[in-house]
C-alpha cells in the first residue's frame, strides 16, 4: 500500500510492550522456543536455490532417466553425486518412446536376456549406512514369472555375491532384498501387478530397518537388519 514500509519476512521486531518492561500481547515473525520466542530465520538464503535438479544431488550415485531416441541402446547415467558410469545394453534392451512416465521415453526390457549393466564401483558400496533405491516400473507381460528390476549377482547366482535387489516374484508382487553374507533380509510387498501401468517402488535402509514403499505406501512392514551389506565385484544390472 502507498505510504507503508514493508518489513522483510525474516526480520524480527519484538512487541513494543517488551521495550517498556510490559507484557507482550503479540509476537509476530517469530517461532515459539522452549522458554521464549526466537527470531524467525531469514528465507533470503533460499532465493538463489534451484529446483531444476529434481532431487539429483551429491547423494545420488546412479540416475538412469532412460531418455533418448526410439530404439537407441544408449543409457546415460545423469547422477551428480557419483562417478561417470558406463551402462551397456544386453540382449534387446533399448529405449522406447511407446510409453513413458517422464521425458517421452523409457527403458524397454522383454524379459528374455534384456538388461543394462555396469561394472562394480565404489559408488555401489552400501556398507551399514542409510540408502535408498527407487524407480518407476510398468509391467508389460510375464505374469507368474520372477522378473528382476535391479540388483547385483554373478552368473552362478552365488548368494554371497549379491548386495541388494528388487524384483517381481511369481505372485507378481514386489520383493526387495538386502544381503549380508549369505543371509537375505527380505521385505515382501502385498500388491500384485499384472496389468500395465506406471508404479513407483522405493527400497530403503534407515539405521537397522529396511522398508519397502509402493506408490508412496509402505508394504511389508519394518524388517530388522544387522551388519554390512555385501561388497562384491559383480556387475550392477537394471532390467
Amino acid at each position: 500500500m502507498p505510504g507503508t514500509i514493508p518489513v522483510p519476512f525474516g526480520e524480527w521486531r519484538p512487541d513494543i510492550g517488551s521495550l517498556d518492561s510490559g507484557v507482550a500481547t503479540e509476537a509476530e515473525n517469530v517461532f515459539a522456543g522452549i522458554t521464549s520466542y526466537k527470531p524467525m530465520p531469514s528465507l533470503l538464503a533460499f532465493a538463489a536455490q534451484s529446483l531444476a535438479a529434481g532431487g539429483n544431488d551429491s547423494f545420488t550415485k546412479v540416475l538412469l532417466h532412460c531418455d533418448g531416441a526410439d530404439a537407441s541402446t544408449t543409457f546415460t547415467d545423469s547422477n551428480l553425486g557419483g562417478s561417470a558410469h558406463t551402462w551397456t545394453a544386453n540382449g534387446n534392451a533399448k529405449i522406447s518412446t511407446a510409453t513413458a512416465k517422464f521425458g517421452g521415453a523409457s527403458g524397454l526390457f522383454d524379459g528374455t536376456g534384456d538388461f543394462v549393466s555396469t561394472p562394480d564401483h565404489a559408488d555401489y558400496t552400501l556398507g551399514s549406512g542409510d540408502w535408498t533405491l527407487d524407480g518407476w516400473f510398468n509391467v508389460a507381460g510375464g505374469a507368474g514369472a520372477t522378473r528382476f528390476m535391479w540388483g547385483t549377482d554373478d552368473a552362478a547366482d552365488t548368494h554371497t555375491e549379491r548386495t541388494v535387489d528388487i524384483k517381481l516374484d511369481t505372485a507378481n508382487k514386489v520383493q526387495a532384498q538386502a544381503w549380508v553374507g549369505s543371509t537375505a533380509y527380505a521385505v515382501q510387498g502385498t500388491t500384485a501387478f499384472a496389468a500395465a501401468g506406471w508404479h513407483h517402488v522405493a527400497f530403503t535402509r534407515n539405521g537397522n530397518t529396511l522398508r519397502l514403499f509402493i506408490d508412496g505406501v509402505q508394504e511389508g512392514g519394518d524388517v530388522a537388519i544387522s551388519g554390512t551389506i555385501n561388497n562384491r565385484t559383480s556387475t550392477m544390472s537394471l532390467g
